[in-house]
Protein backbone atom coordinates (compact mmCIF):
# COMPACT_ATOMS: atom_id res chain seq x y z
CA UNK A 1 0.00 0.00 0.00
CA UNK A 2 3.07 2.55 0.35
CA UNK A 3 4.75 1.72 -2.38
CA UNK A 4 1.16 2.20 -5.01
CA UNK A 5 0.09 4.94 -2.30
CA UNK A 6 -3.37 3.28 -1.82
CA UNK A 7 -5.32 4.75 1.13
CA UNK A 8 -2.29 6.06 2.06
CA UNK A 9 0.69 8.86 1.10
CA UNK A 10 2.56 7.01 -2.02
CA UNK A 11 6.23 6.17 0.48
CA UNK A 12 8.55 4.46 -1.45
CA UNK A 13 11.06 4.29 1.92
CA UNK A 14 8.58 2.78 3.48
CA UNK A 15 7.73 0.64 1.06
CA UNK A 16 10.81 -0.89 1.07
CA UNK A 17 11.27 -1.44 4.74
CA UNK A 18 7.94 -3.61 4.86
CA UNK A 19 9.07 -5.55 1.67
CA UNK A 20 12.35 -6.06 3.34
CA UNK A 21 10.76 -7.77 6.66
CA UNK A 22 8.44 -9.90 4.51
CA UNK A 23 11.31 -10.90 2.24
CA UNK A 24 14.39 -11.55 4.81
CA UNK A 25 11.13 -13.91 6.18
CA UNK A 26 11.06 -15.79 2.57
CA UNK A 27 8.11 -14.29 1.27
CA UNK A 28 8.64 -14.77 -2.78
CA UNK A 29 6.24 -11.51 -4.10
CA UNK A 30 7.98 -9.32 -1.34
CA UNK A 31 11.43 -10.20 -2.14
CA UNK A 32 10.20 -10.20 -6.28
CA UNK A 33 8.60 -6.33 -4.82
CA UNK A 34 12.08 -5.44 -3.22
CA UNK A 35 14.27 -6.24 -6.80
CA UNK A 36 12.14 -4.34 -8.61
CA UNK A 37 12.59 -1.44 -5.72
CA UNK A 38 16.29 -1.81 -6.37
CA UNK A 39 16.69 -1.99 -9.73
CA UNK A 40 13.92 0.74 -10.38
CA UNK A 41 15.94 3.17 -7.73
CA UNK A 42 12.44 3.84 -6.05
CA UNK A 43 12.66 4.19 -2.14
CA UNK A 44 16.55 3.17 -2.19
CA UNK A 45 19.27 4.20 -4.32
CA UNK A 46 19.24 2.16 -7.72
CA UNK A 47 21.52 -1.02 -7.65
CA UNK A 48 21.20 -3.63 -9.80
CA UNK A 49 23.46 -6.28 -8.06
CA UNK A 50 20.99 -6.60 -5.12
CA UNK A 51 17.95 -6.10 -7.49
CA UNK A 52 20.11 -9.36 -8.81
CA UNK A 53 20.01 -11.20 -5.49
CA UNK A 54 16.22 -10.81 -5.00
CA UNK A 55 15.12 -12.04 -7.97
CA UNK A 56 17.41 -14.87 -7.56
CA UNK A 57 15.56 -15.15 -4.72
CA UNK A 58 12.40 -15.01 -6.05
CA UNK A 59 13.08 -17.08 -9.15
CA UNK A 60 12.82 -20.28 -7.31
CA UNK A 61 9.07 -20.29 -7.72
CA UNK A 62 8.29 -17.04 -8.83
CA UNK A 63 7.54 -16.71 -12.22
CA UNK A 64 8.07 -12.52 -12.70
CA UNK A 65 11.43 -13.36 -10.46
CA UNK A 66 12.75 -15.77 -13.10
CA UNK A 67 11.22 -13.32 -15.97
CA UNK A 68 13.00 -10.55 -14.64
CA UNK A 69 16.34 -11.99 -13.80
CA UNK A 70 16.17 -13.71 -17.00
CA UNK A 71 15.83 -9.50 -18.05
CA UNK A 72 19.07 -8.36 -15.79
CA UNK A 73 21.30 -11.13 -17.68
CA UNK A 74 20.17 -10.00 -20.93
CA UNK A 75 20.62 -6.87 -20.59
CA UNK A 76 23.81 -7.09 -18.32
CA UNK A 77 22.79 -5.48 -15.10
CA UNK A 78 24.22 -6.25 -12.13
CA UNK A 79 25.54 -9.39 -13.87
CA UNK A 80 27.57 -10.18 -16.94
CA UNK A 81 25.50 -9.91 -19.90
CA UNK A 82 24.36 -13.47 -21.06
CA UNK A 83 22.19 -14.06 -23.19
CA UNK A 84 22.19 -18.27 -22.33
CA UNK A 85 21.02 -17.69 -18.93
CA UNK A 86 18.52 -15.10 -20.16
CA UNK A 87 16.92 -17.87 -22.48
CA UNK A 88 16.81 -20.11 -19.41
CA UNK A 89 15.01 -18.14 -17.04
CA UNK A 90 12.84 -16.58 -19.85
CA UNK A 91 12.33 -19.82 -21.17
CA UNK A 92 11.03 -20.79 -17.20
CA UNK A 93 8.60 -18.09 -16.73
CA UNK A 94 7.44 -18.41 -19.85
CA UNK A 95 6.32 -22.26 -19.59
CA UNK A 96 4.33 -21.07 -16.96
CA UNK A 97 2.41 -19.05 -18.58
CA UNK A 98 4.28 -15.55 -18.11
CA UNK A 99 3.24 -13.48 -21.79
CA UNK A 100 6.05 -11.03 -20.92
CA UNK A 101 8.28 -14.42 -20.84
CA UNK A 102 6.76 -15.68 -23.85
CA UNK A 103 7.26 -12.55 -26.06
CA UNK A 104 10.87 -12.13 -24.92
CA UNK A 105 11.77 -15.74 -25.66
CA UNK A 106 9.66 -14.97 -29.15
CA UNK A 107 12.07 -12.17 -29.78
CA UNK A 108 15.86 -14.23 -29.23
CA UNK A 109 14.32 -16.90 -31.23
CA UNK A 110 13.52 -14.13 -34.25
CA UNK A 111 16.63 -12.40 -34.18
CA UNK A 112 18.84 -15.68 -33.20
CA UNK A 113 20.35 -14.26 -29.86
CA UNK A 114 21.80 -16.87 -27.83
CA UNK A 115 19.43 -19.50 -30.02
CA UNK A 116 19.42 -19.87 -33.63
CA UNK A 117 17.48 -17.74 -35.10
CA UNK A 118 14.17 -19.46 -35.65
CA UNK A 119 10.81 -17.74 -36.76
CA UNK A 120 8.72 -21.02 -36.33
CA UNK A 121 9.88 -20.98 -32.58
CA UNK A 122 9.45 -17.31 -32.79
CA UNK A 123 5.78 -17.26 -33.84
CA UNK A 124 5.16 -20.61 -31.35
CA UNK A 125 6.29 -17.47 -28.33
CA UNK A 126 4.32 -14.64 -29.77
CA UNK A 127 1.11 -16.49 -30.42
CA UNK A 128 1.28 -17.61 -26.98
CA UNK A 129 2.05 -14.06 -25.69
CA UNK A 130 -0.37 -12.52 -28.27
CA UNK A 131 -3.45 -14.84 -27.25
CA UNK A 132 -3.31 -13.03 -23.80
CA UNK A 133 -3.40 -9.65 -24.88
CA UNK A 134 0.36 -9.13 -24.72
CA UNK A 135 0.06 -6.36 -27.91
CA UNK A 136 3.70 -5.99 -28.99
CA UNK A 137 3.28 -9.83 -29.32
CA UNK A 138 0.42 -9.25 -31.67
CA UNK A 139 2.53 -6.67 -33.49
CA UNK A 140 5.50 -8.60 -33.99
CA UNK A 141 3.43 -11.68 -34.89
CA UNK A 142 1.87 -9.86 -37.82
CA UNK A 143 4.75 -8.74 -39.71
CA UNK A 144 6.88 -12.05 -39.06
CA UNK A 145 4.40 -14.09 -40.40
CA UNK A 146 4.07 -11.72 -43.85
CA UNK A 147 7.71 -12.83 -44.58
CA UNK A 148 6.88 -16.91 -43.24
CA UNK A 149 5.81 -19.53 -46.08
CA UNK A 150 2.34 -21.05 -45.01
CA UNK A 151 4.08 -24.28 -44.60
CA UNK A 152 6.72 -22.66 -41.58
CA UNK A 153 2.97 -20.99 -40.18
CA UNK A 154 0.85 -24.04 -39.99
CA UNK A 155 4.18 -25.60 -38.35
CA UNK A 156 4.03 -22.50 -35.58
CA UNK A 157 0.28 -22.76 -34.94
CA UNK A 158 1.08 -26.58 -35.02
CA UNK A 159 3.71 -25.94 -32.17
CA UNK A 160 1.27 -23.96 -30.50
CA UNK A 161 -1.67 -26.34 -29.71
CA UNK A 162 0.47 -28.83 -28.23
CA UNK A 163 1.65 -26.39 -26.20
CA UNK A 164 -1.57 -25.19 -24.71
CA UNK A 165 -2.33 -28.88 -24.54
CA UNK A 166 0.55 -29.32 -22.09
Amino acid sequence: MYCTGWGMPQDYQEAVAWYRLAADQGLVVAQYNLGVMFETGKGLLQDYQWAVHWYRLAAQTHDKGQFSLGKMYHNGRGVEQDYQKAIKWYRLAAEQGDAEAQFSLGEMYDIGQGVPQDSVEAVKWYRLAADQGFENAAKRLEILEKAMTPAQIAEAQRLTREWKLK
